[in-house]
């Protein structure tokens, strides 16, 4: 009698495919960024993180000034989309915001230059401001999953070009490795706790 050899792969469950609002044509950006990130999303040893930088929202950056911010990650994770925020009352401003993000294992930066915060809006009805069109969505993905390696850090870079002192945040979306448990168990000795 033969065996089936065909490995059984994990079903794909969230919220890219799930939305109705969000038909995916088999040649656009979305559907092709999504393509790039099939293996992660298929995997059982990664699971969704998400980093806030600046971590309040009631830090402001100051006009014509720049916040710098480090977030440490697990070693081994994937940065895959970028959301970004501001007050609906400074959203006038929102254009006059920049960011750039570099990891600091390869000291390369995700962009050649730092970009617009408005590329990465994730409020639908004040991003319509600046996207007429209507084709926002959110969070915006990257074109491919970027590795993240030992020291595992991301050096995040917020510019203000305003006059206004502005509140905004970037929301980094990230597929880190689950630990195993053995090595959870020997983090919480080293912290100290018992077991």
């Amino acid at each position: 009698m033969p065996v089936n050899t065909i490995p059984v792969q994990r079903d794909i469950v969230d919220g890219f495919t799930m939305s109705a609002s969000q038909l995916l044509g088999p040649q656009s950006t979305r559907a092709l960024a999504l393509g790039q990130m099939d293996t992660l999303r298929r995997a059982s040893a990664m699971r969704s993180r998400h980093y806030i930088a600046p971590l309040s929202s009631d830090e402001p950056i100051k006009a014509y000034s720049q916040n710098e911010y480090q977030i440490g990650l697990t070693p081994g994770s994937y940065v895959w989309g970028l959301s970004f925020s501001i007050f609906a009352a400074e959203i006038a401003n929102a254009e006059f915001v920049h960011i750039q993000i570099t990891d600091a294992c390869t000291e390369t930066g995700f962009f050649s230059d730092y970009v617009r915060g408005i590329n990465f809006m994730t409020q639908g009805s004040l991003a319509s401001n600046f996207f007429p069109s209507g084709a926002f969505r959110a969070p915006c993905l990257l074109t491919q999953p970027r590795l993240i390696g030992d020291p595992a850090k991301l050096n995040v870079e917020i510019y203000n070009s305003s006059s206004a002192d502005l509140h905004p945040q970037l929301l980094i979306c990230v597929a880190e490795p689950c630990l195993e448990p053995d090595k959870m168990e020997q983090l919480f000795r080293k912290a100290g706790y018992a077991a």
